[in-house]
């Protein structure tokens, strides 16, 4: 893998966590401006390709098309991986279901419209869902710099 490579997989996971914290941002209240439509399809493709695994090998061909050119298209795999990491880990049927209302919640324009629990819960996925991200993107700039010898 040359340093392009890992140049490309660390702006990949920085798009998918800057997302994120954004959207963290909107539940919380920190901002009254929700994700911008470029946003909202990572994360709605993200969520739907971990709510449907025939979309990940269609979304895997499409990136193997595109790669570096489209960093929108691999970080919403990035994400999706992540998703699936976090879900796995809790098994219990609130952390899909969350995954559901978020769906729901990124594309209304006031916060106060989401029940204050439930933005507890989605708070608490969002963060998860970043530090996995972040433990990838670490394991996998880690492993490749021993690759060089760094």
């Amino acid at each position: 893998m040359s340093q392009v490579d890992v140049f490309e997989k660390k702006i990949r996971y920085s798009v998918a966590i800057s997302m994120l914290n954004e959207f963290r941002h909107w539940l919380i209240g920190r901002t009254d401006k929700n994700l911008s439509k470029e946003d909202k399809e990572l994360l709605i493709g993200a969520i739907n390709i971990h709510e449907n695994k025939e979309l990940l090998f269609d979304e895997m061909i499409k990136y193997s098309f595109y790669e570096v050119g489209n960093v929108y298209q691999a970080s919403r795999l990035e994400l999706s991986e992540a998703l699936n990491a976090v879900v796995r880990e809790d098994s219990s049927k609130t952390r899909t279901e969350i995954l559901k209302s978020i769906k729901e919640y990124i594309n209304l324009t006031k916060r106060e419209e989401i029940d204050e629990t439930e933005i507890e819960l989605a708070t608490s996925l969002v963060v998860d869902v970043m530090h996995e991200l972040d433990s990838q993107n670490n394991h996998n700039i880690t492993s490749q710099m021993d690759v060089y010898g760094v």
